[in-house]
């Protein structure tokens, strides 16, 4: 009993509608992400306690006597209170 449901759906997405969705990722992202981030500037800039306690969790991870200034991902995972 062969139907309609059964057959395989063979359309191929267009160039078109590629470069639509790269849009829309790309603008759905933006936006989120300036979101977050003005929030979390917002929060830190008026919560200073939190900015200070979040500042010296952050250095208690780099050492001074190097100059290694960029964490790694590894690093950054290990931070819990950016989670």
């Amino acid at each position: 009993m062969g139907t309609e449901i059964d057959a395989p759906l063979v359309r191929k997405i267009t160039k078109h509608e590629i470069v639509a969705n790269i849009y829309l990722f790309m603008a759905a992202g933006y936006e989120t992400t300036s979101t977050a981030l003005a929030y979390t500037s917002y929060v830190l800039a008026t919560h200073p306690n939190e900015q200070l306690k979040l500042q010296e969790h952050i250095d208690s991870y780099f050492n001074p006597d190097t100059d290694d200034d960029a964490p790694s991902y590894e690093t950054i995972l290990k931070m819990e209170y950016l989670d």
